[in-house]
């Protein structure tokens, strides 16, 4: 292993090595004990030394301290020229970010597709669900008061008449984009409707009064001869 020897050290300590030498000489010796100034001048040597050495080496860490502060300053300069580096490039990030989504959403804007006359009238119809609407059928020829019972997922609109209303309920089914809508209540009725055309043939429904019974047993119709003349003028 190399071993590392601080020079102010080893200076001072072969100084006092040749001091001691130099005393334990006899002629040297006898010399300083016949002039005592000589005497005290060797006394005081050593102590000398270490304080000269000690000036030295303090000195040399004081410029070590100022090389150490002066490199931490251009390092500390050089965190503070990459963080406002960082800064800047996070701010430009964000701006791009920004600008992006302000592209994806013209895009969207413009990509968006226009919602057809089925949709605004389910969106319309879906406030009225459960309430009678006033309704003009271009093929019953006669005006009814159906409840809006249902819209489906295909946009058909289920106009109930429940059993009361005639000898049996019976319902009718519109696509959505064949209803005319006027949201203006008349005889007691929430809107006006006018159908078009219907979605299919007249579904009837027995003697239920409520949409919800439709599947039991009370919703099979029974036919006799004033129905069948009261579906035919539905249906004509």
């Amino acid at each position: 292993m190399e071993l590392h020897i601080n020079r102010p050290f080893a200076i001072t300590a072969a100084l006092m090595f040749v001091v001691a030498a130099a005393w334990l000489q006899p002629d040297i010796k006898d010399f300083l004990l016949v002039h005592p100034w000589w005497r005290a001048f060797v006394v005081a040597l050593p102590p000398l030394i270490l304080t000269v050495v000690g000036m030295i080496v303090q000195w040399r860490q004081a410029a070590k301290v100022d090389a150490l502060q002066e490199m931490a300053n251009d390092q500390q300069a050089d965190a503070n020229r990459l963080r406002k580096e960082a800064n800047e490039l996070t701010r430009e990030v964000s701006d791009l970010h920004e600008e992006r989504n302000l592209h994806l959403e013209q895009i969207a804007a413009n990509t968006k597709k226009e919602s057809t006359q089925a949709e605004k009238n389910v969106a319309t119809l879906r406030k009225y669900v459960g309430a009678r609407a006033s309704v003009t059928d271009n093929i019953a020829h006669q005006p009814t008061t159906p409840i809006v019972a249902e819209i489906n997922e295909q946009d058909i609109v289920a106009l109930f008449t429940p059993y009361g209303s005639g000898s049996q309920a019976y319902c009718v089914n519109v696509y959505a984009g064949d209803l005319e809508i006027t949201e203006i209540p008349e005889g007691g009725c929430a809107m006006r409707l006018s159908v078009i055309k219907r979605h299919g043939a007249v579904v009837n429904l027995g003697q239920i009064t409520r949409w919800e019974d439709r599947s039991l047993p009370a919703a099979t119709p029974k036919f006799d001869m004033g129905q069948m003349a009261y579906n035919l003028s539905l249906i004509h």
